[in-house]
């Protein structure tokens, strides 16, 4: 993975489109960079229109005076040209465009505001020339022009329109506040409803809890009814059981009884013929005997 290293923020993106290409930050100390890393430095106006940047004019030279400290044993690159790569190109190790890069333009403000401390401190544009002829032009030139490149951006109706955005972004930011508290009472509402709903939940739950708790009380009691109840059915079909066990024996006991009281019948019924029969025999004896007596 190739390497690079700047004493500058870099614009917003570039940092992670250099990671997805390969290159990663050097974060240790700047003085044991690897030879072939890559130093990066931006224009004046560039860092100095960095709302994001805490970066004086001071910290802004010293980090050009450090970048030409360590420009003779390293790659050095201006942002700008860095970021008019291609991913390819980055991918390759940064290879010459195919065509000429044109010169970033400055915002009319910052352009303004950045001649001015050019006036007041030609050091530091001293130093970014500098920087310009040591640097890796990817083919180009270098940004010799820079301050009259300045100048162009300085058009008198451009700079009339950066002056009066501020007021027109204010505008704009005080309809989004005025449009974020809406949102907001608007939150505040849905948060009560939905802290309301949320305490008819809990009741609902609690209630539901309650009748839960209800619930189960009243399948323990049928549980130990329907025991109780299996329990007297148990005991019922015992009973029954043994009833009829005792039915049939006694229902046993009949049958034999019949059947003795069946064979004394028909063993009295021969005696009563017999009986009859002597009887008969009698009866015929006693006439004859009277007959013989005549």
């Amino acid at each position: 993975m190739s390497l690079w290293f700047s004493p500058f923020p870099l614009q917003p993106g570039l940092e992670q489109r250099l990671e997805v290409c390969g290159w990663a930050a050097w974060r240790q100390d700047p003085d044991d960079l690897p030879q072939d890393a890559l130093l990066l430095y931006a224009t004046p106006d560039q860092l100095l229109a960095d709302s994001a940047s805490s970066l004086g004019l001071d910290d802004l030279l010293l980090g050009y005076q450090h970048v030409l400290s360590h420009c003779t044993q390293h790659r050095l690159l201006s942002t700008w040209r860095l970021q008019a790569c291609t991913d390819d190109q980055l991918r390759a190790g940064l290879p010459s465009p195919a065509e000429a890069l044109a010169w970033p333009a400055a915002d009319p403000l910052a352009a303004l505001i950045t001649k001015q401390v050019l006036d007041a401190h030609p050091t530091l544009l001293d130093a970014y020339l500098d920087l310009e002829l040591k640097a890796d032009l990817l083919g180009g030139e270098p940004d010799s022009r820079y301050r009259k490149r300045l100048m162009g951006d300085l058009q008198p109706n451009a700079l009339l329109q950066a002056w009066r955005q501020p007021s027109a972004i204010s505008a704009e930011l005080s309809e989004a506040q005025q449009q974020l508290t809406e949102a907001q009472e608007e939150l505040e509402h849905h948060f009560l409803l939905i802290r309301s709903q949320t305490s008819e939940l809990e009741q609902l739950r609690a209630q539901e809890s309650g009748l839960k708790a209800e619930r189960d009380g009243l399948q323990a009691q049928l549980q130990e009814r329907d025991q109780a109840h299996q329990q007297q059915l148990s005991e019922a079909e015992q009973k029954l059981t043994e009833a009829q066990e005792e039915a049939e024996l006694t229902l046993l006991q009949l049958h034999q009884v019949q059947e003795e009281l069946e064979h004394y019948f028909l063993l009295s019924r021969d005696q009563t013929s017999q009986l009859e029969r002597y009887d008969h025999l009698l009866r015929r004896s006693e006439g004859l005997l009277s007959t013989a007596v005549v």
